[in-house]
């Protein structure tokens, strides 16, 4: 029997670059389906009223949950890219303007902010994280694709 070694690989590497595609995709939209809840509002506004006339108080999220969805940024920003190279997907948010936002999110930590008065004052964020959720689906999924993608 005779078996063509470089076409072989060839089909290996293309179910590779596949799979790895269908996971990322997959991972991603879970990732924004977690980011996807509405704060929950405690007040209605009335037409032409901007929410701090209205007396509107956006309702964030609890601690250890996902942050919950107030202007969408953060889930339009989730993206994944495939290194060819070292066969990995990477799957993540896009830096939102020079901030540590999606990392403090994701894993809590410490920030520097400034007071209405310009006074600044180091604040303790707990963490909400959105990524580290997805992970377990991803794997299955990924061992799913590794089954259905033929060679």
């Amino acid at each position: 029997m005779f078996l063509d070694r470089p076409k072989v690989l060839k089909r290996v590497d293309k179910k590779k670059i596949v799979v790895l595609r269908k996971t990322g995709t997959f991972t991603r939209q879970d990732v924004k389906k977690l980011l996807g809840k509405k704060g929950k509002k405690k007040k209605r506004r009335k037409k032409g009223q901007t929410q701090s006339q209205a007396g509107v108080e956006i309702v964030s999220s609890e601690p250890g949950e996902p942050p919950r969805k107030i202007t969408g940024l953060l889930r339009d920003k989730v993206f994944f890219g495939l290194d060819t190279t070292t066969d990995t997907v990477v799957i993540g948010p896009q830096k939102l303007g020079g901030s540590r936002v999606t990392e403090i999110l994701e894993f809590g930590g410490r920030e520097r902010v400034a007071l209405p008065g310009g006074e600044k004052v180091l604040a303790n964020y707990a963490a909400r994280p959105y990524l580290g959720p997805s992970q377990p689906g991803a794997i299955e999924k990924m061992r799913e694709f590794l089954e259905s993608v033929p060679l």
